[in-house]
């Protein structure tokens, strides 16, 4: 099962990622902070971005487990947590599958855990 689990989580992992990329707002770029008008600053996702040039982008392709990342953008693939953000919880998977009546499997609460963790780390390295 840990090859499965492994292998599957591993071929989600580029998608979740890119997910993640084109969903971050960059940074203003260094010495832009102290401009007067700040607040004219771009605050559109990369995503955004490219499709408003016109730019299509080319998702990593999935073979298996699709649903997965479904359902980690249905629960949200991170939370709140104190002044930053945090993968999604246990606590938080349970309540959304009560809510919507998915019963997950452990290795599918497993994947989705860890795509959020994946989800958090690429999102932060996308805004530097």
């Amino acid at each position: 099962m840990v090859k499965f689990y492994d292998g599957l989580a591993g071929g989600l992992i580029p998608y979740v990622r890119m997910l993640a990329w084109l969903n971050a707002v960059p940074d203003a770029p260094p010495g832009n902070a102290n401009l007067p008008n700040r607040s004219k600053r771009d605050t559109r996702s990369r995503g955004e971005i490219k499709r408003d040039a016109g730019e299509w982008v080319a998702m990593p392709s999935v073979a298996l487990g699709a649903y997965l990342v479904d359902y980690l953008m249905e629960v949200g693939p991170v939370e709140p947590s104190g002044m930053a953000s945090a993968p999604i919880s246990h606590r938080e998977i349970h309540y959304w599958q009560k809510n919507i009546g998915v019963t997950l499997e452990p290795w599918e609460l497993r994947v989705i855990r860890r795509l959020s963790g994946e989800y958090l780390r690429e999102s932060q390295r996308a805004t530097a």
